[in-house]
Order: structure tokens, then C-alpha cells, then sequence
């Protein structure tokens, strides 16, 4: 709700902008006496609910890793379409085993996948007669692809920005 109080303030003073801002009268040092101090007060709380919210914060890694286990074969489809044609595959025939064996794994998946290599859509394709890459590509293709572009690197700028700063 802070923020929409925010949003009110900042109509307020978006109202005064290009009439009064310099005039000093009554109508503009009224809004801004009002907004300027609750704009301050608002945002004041809204840093306190993002540091609690913050300190309570707790990661759990097995489940995350779960999570991976259970959606990234799914995430990589696309690589999996790409490295199927890089083998020789028609593209419209990847696709279409790919759609295909993705909808059945998904109806058939239960609720914990212990690794990559069980998972059933990496099973469904390497048993598919027809698709390209033999179970140890898949998952080659799968877990030796980065998925997260230069994020390493710039969290690591950023870490040693921050530190040197603080020295």
C-alpha cells in the first residue's frame, strides 16, 4: 500500500510542475510541505518491510535443486531442437518429437526426480527411435549448456565494486 501512497504524492507534485515549483506561494508550498515529508516517511517504510522481509529470508538448496532437476530439461527444449538439427535432424521433425514427448513426460512426471539422467523426458527422447541424440547427448546438451549468459562475471564486478568501495 506505500507505494500507492507514493503514487499519490508524485501526482501531487506532478501537478505543480511547469505552474508553480518557483512561484513560493501558498498552493505550491502547501503540497510540497505535505508530499515531500511523506514521500520520505513512505519510502522509509517500504526499505524497513524489504529489510525484514530480506533478514527472514531463508534459502533452501535442496529444494532449488529439485526445482532444476525437475524443469530443466524442459527449460532446454530449444538447445535440445538445436543440437537435434546440428546432428541432421529436420527441424519440424525434432520440434514435433520434442512437443510430443515433452507433453507426456510433463502428465507423467511425479513429485520428485532424484537426477537429470531419470528424468522422463530424457528417457522418452532417448528411447524415441527417430530423435537424433542418444541419451549421453541429451544429456550433454542439457547440463554442459550455461544458461545464465555473464551473469558470473557481473555479480563478481559488482562484489568487487562493492568491496573496494567499502575499503
Amino acid at each position: 500500500a506505500l507505494h500507492i501512497i507514493i503514487r499519490g504524492y508524485m501526482h501531487m507534485l506532478s501537478q505543480l510542475a511547469g505552474n508553480q515549483w518557483y512561484e513560493g506561494d501558498v498552493s505550491c508550498s502547501v503540497v510540497r510541505r505535505v508530499a515531500l515529508p511523506g514521500i520520505c516517511f513512505a519510502t522509509e517504510g517500504l526499505l524497513i518491510t524489504l529489510q525484514r522481509v530480506l533478514d527472514g529470508l531463508q534459502v533452501d538448496t535442496n529444494r532449488m535443486a529439485d526445482e532444476v532437476n525437475r524443469e530443466l530439461p524442459f527449460v532446454m527444449t530449444s538447445r535440445l531442437l538445436m543440437a537435434a538439427v546440428r546432428a541432421g535432424m529436420g527441424r519440424e521433425k525434432a520440434h514435433r518429437i520434442l512437443q510430443e514427448q515433452s507433453k507426456r513426460a510433463r502428465a507423467t512426471m511425479g513429485a520428485t526426480i532424484n537426477s537429470l539422467g531419470e528424468h522422463p523426458l530424457v528417457a522418452a527422447l532417448a528411447e524415441a527411435a527417430d530423435f537424433a541424440l542418444d541419451h549421453t547427448e541429451i544429456l550433454r546438451t542439457i547440463t554442459h549448456t550455461p544458461l545464465w549468459g555473464r551473469a558470473a562475471s557481473q555479480v563478481d564486478s559488482f562484489i568487487k565494486g562493492a568491496e573496494s568501495s567499502n575499503a
